[in-house]
């Protein structure tokens, strides 16, 4: 083989490796508004659990489109919980969050059959009936007004029987 020769195959090889990478990354890569979503904390004073979000939308000015792995809460697998001891002045059910969000979280409180208790709260209200569970979506926009991204945070709050 010429050297002329080697060298078209080496360049061949390394045009078709650079188009093969580039194609890899762009089939890839996330939406950029991913990199403002944030940590979402539940704690009742004793335990402390950071939860997972699903992603429910893209949004900016105009329009919002659906996450594609959207998962709504009664299809959720593996819904962290926490205990609530009415009891214990201690125990309190606290969220927090690690970043900036925009607009007002958005919470809704269901039964163990996921229908809607109270829907669209801004601050969390739990019934805290002994002995009932409650699950809780937190619907929160990470990003600016312009362009953010809307995660829910779910979870389970078990109301424990009195111990009297």
């Amino acid at each position: 083989m010429k050297k002329e020769e080697r060298i078209r195959w080496i360049i061949i090889f390394i045009s078709a490796s650079i188009a093969l990478l580039g194609a890899f990354l762009i089939m890839t890569r996330g939406n950029p508004l991913d990199e403002y979503i944030g940590d979402v904390v539940v704690t009742n004073g004793k335990q402390r659990m950071v939860i997972n979000g699903v992603k429910y939308s893209y949004n900016d000015e105009d329009s919002s489109k659906k996450s594609d792995i959207y998962v709504p809460i009664e299809k959720a697998e593996a819904i962290p919980e926490l205990d609530y001891d009415m009891n214990d002045e201690n125990c309190n059910i606290s969220v927090s969050y690690s970043d900036e969000y925009t607009g007002d979280i958005i919470y809704t409180v269901y039964d163990t059959d996921f229908s809607e208790i109270l829907a669209d709260q801004k601050n969390l209200t739990i019934p805290a009936e002994c002995g009932k569970e409650y699950y809780i979506s937190a619907k929160v926009n990470w990003g600016d007004e312009d362009k953010n991204v809307t995660v829910m945070y779910y979870f389970k709050i078990n109301v424990l029987e009195n111990q009297n």
